[in-house]
């Protein structure tokens, strides 16, 4: 599997440990390794309603320290953290948004928007993906 496959697989919603609750996702964050090693990083507090500053501040930090821990093992970071953001109507809509960053194949925000159906199940909608600057892997 070539790095641009790999990316594509690590974005895939079906594969993406989304847990969505009444409340939202629980934040969490990763490291995948050359060996497809994971090291899962899940904050033990946050403050409530952080702003998407200190969201970004707090996982990149975190993963920068995850990736040096790996000694240059860490191929692909990311992390995955539930918003609001507009939709076309204007209305601000819940969505997940995962920061992706790879040290070969560049980085991107997605965000998966999601709803409620009629059984009450959390639907993942149509990906919106932009490029992003490198955050965690970036070079000296």
């Amino acid at each position: 599997m070539n790095d641009t496959e790999g990316r594509k697989r690590s974005l895939s919603p079906r594969l993406l440990p989304v847990r969505l609750q009444d409340d939202g996702l629980y934040p969490f964050g990763a490291t995948l390794g050359s060996n497809r090693n994971i090291d899962l990083l899940v904050p033990t507090s946050m403050k409530k309603y952080p702003t998407r500053d200190e969201l970004e501040a707090y996982w990149i930090n975190q993963l920068q320290e995850s990736v040096t821990k790996s000694q240059g093992d860490s191929k692909a970071a990311f992390f995955c953290v539930a918003v609001l953001i507009p939709a076309k109507d204007g209305k601000m809509v819940p969505a997940v948004i995962v920061y992706l960053d790879h040290t070969t194949a560049g980085a991107e925000d997605i965000f998966y928007p999601y709803w409620k159906d009629e059984r009450s199940k959390f639907v993942l909608g149509e990906p919106i993906s932009s490029p992003a600057a490198h955050r965690i892997f970036i070079s000296s």
